[in-house]
C-alpha cells in the first residue's frame, strides 16, 4: 500500500523531482544506495505532496553531492581513457616535465609546437610558454621521441667511424706519399698502401652496392689507385719539363734578346738542377746575376711571389759587390733589376739601377780587360769571357758586342796571341 501511495505521489512530479525524491526516500528509510530495492514510505496524499514537498535533512542534501562527485570521477576516468587514444604529439608526458627551482613552475624538455613551427626560442614553460601567452594561442607540447634504438644506431655508427679512423691512423704510419724527387721510385711507395677489411666494409656501406659491383676485391681497387698515381706522376713530370723549356726559351729569346752573357746551359742547370745556389762555389757577382735572371723570368711567367723572393736575394748578394762598377756581371745584374722594377711599375727605382749601368759604359775605357779571365760564364767548353771572345771573334754579333764594350777585336786578338806565344 505504501508503495502504491509512493508511486501515485511520484507520478504527479516532473522527472527531476521524481529522481530526487527517490534518492531521499532510499537514503532515509532503508539506508541503502540508490537502485537496490523498492523503498517503503508512509501513506501520504498526493495533494499534500504537491502543495508542500518534504524538506530534506542535511544528510539528504549530501547525497546528490556524493552522486555528482562519483559522476565527475567517472567522467574524468573516461576522458583520461579517451586522451590516451589521441595522437602523441599533442599529449604532454608529465613524466618528462622538469621542475625548476620554483616548485610551481615546470619546464618541458623540448620546445612547444608553435615555437618549433615558427623557429622561435621557447622558454619551455609548462603548461604554456611565454611566446604562446603573448600571442594568445594554445600552447601544446609534443612527446619526446624515444631514443633507445636511435642511441644504439648512433653508437654503432660512432663505433664504425672510430674503427675506420683507427684503421686509417694505424696505416698512415706505414704509408709514405711519393717524394718530390724525380729519381724516387713510385712503385716502392705504392706498396705501402694498405686497405684493411674494415675499411673496405666501411667504403661499401658509404658508397652503396655499386662499390662492391665495380670493385670485386680490394686488389682491383688498389691497382686502379696505382694507375691513377702513376698517371699523376707522369703528368707532373711533363708539366715540369714544359715549364723548364718555357722558362729557358723565354729568357733566351725574349729577355736577353738572344745575347745572354751567361751560357744557357749554366742558367738551366742553376735554376732547375740545383736545390740551393749558395751551396755552390759561385762568386757573389755571378750568384747575384743568376738570382736576377730568375727574378725577371718568374715575373714574366706570372709567378710574382717567387720573383719577389729572387729579387730580394739578388739585392742581398749585391751587398758584397755593389761597388764593383767595373765588373760586367754586376752591370748586367743591375740591368736585370732595372727591368724587374720597370715591369712592376716602379720606374724611379728602375732609373736608379740604370744609372749604375750607364756609369759602367761611361767608364769602359778604364776597364782592365786582363781581368776578363775572372768572369766565368760557361761551365761546359769555355771557362772565361776571354776564351769565349777568342773563340767567337769572327762572329759579327760578338764583334758588335765587343765594340759596345769598347774592345777592339783586332787588338784583342793580337794581344791574346802575343800572350800565348810568351807562355
Amino acid at each position: 500500500m505504501n508503495n502504491q501511495n509512493t508511486s501515485s505521489a511520484m507520478q504527479g512530479l516532473n522527472p527531476q523531482h521524481q529522481e530526487l525524491l527517490h534518492q531521499i526516500i532510499s537514503t532515509t528509510m532503508h539506508h541503502q544506495p540508490p537502485g537496490d530495492s523498492t523503498p517503503q514510505i508512509s501513506q501520504q496524499k498526493p495533494q499534500q505532496q504537491k502543495q508542500s514537498p518534504p524538506q530534506p535533512s542535511s544528510q539528504q542534501q549530501d547525497a546528490p553531492q556524493k552522486e555528482a562527485s562519483i559522476a565527475t570521477k567517472r567522467s574524468a576516468k573516461k576522458s583520461a581513457s579517451n586522451a590516451t587514444d589521441t595522437p602523441e604529439e599533442h599529449v604532454p608526458h608529465l613524466g618528462s616535465v622538469e621542475l625548476n627551482q620554483d616548485p610551481t613552475q615546470m619546464y618541458f624538455p623540448i620546445a612547444c609546437v608553435n615555437c618549433r613551427g615558427r623557429h622561435k626560442k621557447c622558454e619551455k614553460n609548462y603548461p604554456s610558454c611565454a611566446q604562446c601567452i603573448k600571442r594568445g594561442v594554445e600552447c601544446s607540447y609534443r612527446s619526446p621521441k624515444k631514443k633507445g634504438r636511435h642511441n644504439q644506431s648512433s653508437s654503432s655508427k660512432q663505433e664504425q667511424v672510430t674503427t675506420v679512423q683507427t684503421t686509417s691512423g694505424s696505416s698512415s704510419s706505414r704509408f709514405t706519399p711519393y717524394p718530390t724527387s724525380t729519381n724516387a721510385s713510385t712503385n716502392n711507395n705504392l706498396r705501402n698502401i694498405e686497405l684493411s677489411e674494415e675499411l673496405s666494409k666501411y667504403l661499401s656501406s658509404q658508397l652503396g652496392p655499386n662499390f662492391t659491383q665495380q670493385y670485386s676485391n680490394v686488389s682491383e681497387l688498389l691497382s686502379n689507385i696505382q694507375l691513377s698515381m702513376m698517371n699523376n706522376k707522369v703528368n707532373e713530370q711533363l708539366v715540369i719539363s714544359a715549364q723548364r723549356k718555357k722558362t729557358i726559351d723565354l729568357y733566351e729569346g725574349v729577355i736577353s734578346l738572344g745575347y745572354s752573357l751567361v751560357d744557357i746551359n749554366v742558367i738551366e742547370q742553376a735554376l732547375f738542377e740545383t736545390d740551393n745556389l749558395e751551396s755552390f762555389n759561385y762568386s757573389p757577382e755571378f750568384l747575384s746575376l743568376l738570382y736576377a735572371i730568375h727574378a725577371v723570368t718568374c715575373q714574366a711567367l706570372g709567378q710574382d711571389q717567387q720573383a719577389f723572393l729572387s729579387f730580394q736575394k739578388t739585392k742581398n748578394c749585391l751587398a758584397n759587390c755593389f761597388d764593383s762598377w767595373n765588373n760586367v756581371l754586376v752591370a748586367n745584374t743591375y740591368s736585370h733589376l732595372a727591368l724587374y722594377c720597370a715591369s712592376s711599375g716602379d720606374t724611379e727605382t728602375a732609373r736608379f739601377y740604370l744609372n749604375f749601368v750607364d756609369f759602367y759604359f761611361g767608364n769602359r775605357h778604364k776597364i782592365d780587360f786582363d781581368r776578363l779571365d775572372e768572369y766565368v760564364i760557361d761551365a761546359s767548353e769555355t771557362n772565361s769571357l776571354r776564351e769565349f771572345l777568342l773563340k767567337n771573334a769572327d762572329n759579327p754579333n760578338v764583334k758588335q758586342a765587343m765594340s759596345n764594350l769598347g774592345i777592339n777585336s783586332a787588338e784583342f786578338l793580337k794581344n791574346t796571341l802575343r800572350e800565348i806565344k810568351q807562355k
